[in-house]
């Protein structure tokens, strides 16, 4: 359903799967023309076809490997725990 999320395992690391909401679709499309973005893809690039509501990530920390939680920090997605971003 719309806004769930599962963690899975892969690999020994956690992947995040969503089923993104009409409002999180439409974040993301409006954030498609920002300029300024380090990988400039736009969301329709990035899924398939028919699949646009799905989000599959790997859920490990770039920066210390640590696992972040979703629905905290200041902009209400992913938040890591280790150093706060």
């Amino acid at each position: 359903q719309e806004g769930q999320q599962v963690v899975i395992k892969w690999q020994g690391k956690p992947v995040f799967v969503r089923y993104r909401t009409p409002a999180e679709l439409q974040r993301v499309i409006a954030d498609d023309h920002a300029s300024d973005l380090k990988q400039p893809q736009t969301d329709a690039e990035r899924t398939k076809p028919g699949h646009e509501k799905y989000l599959v990530v790997i859920g490990s920390c770039t920066h210390l490997g640590c696992v972040p939680t979703f629905g905290a920090g200041d902009f209400g997605g992913w938040f890591c725990p280790c150093h706060g971003s």
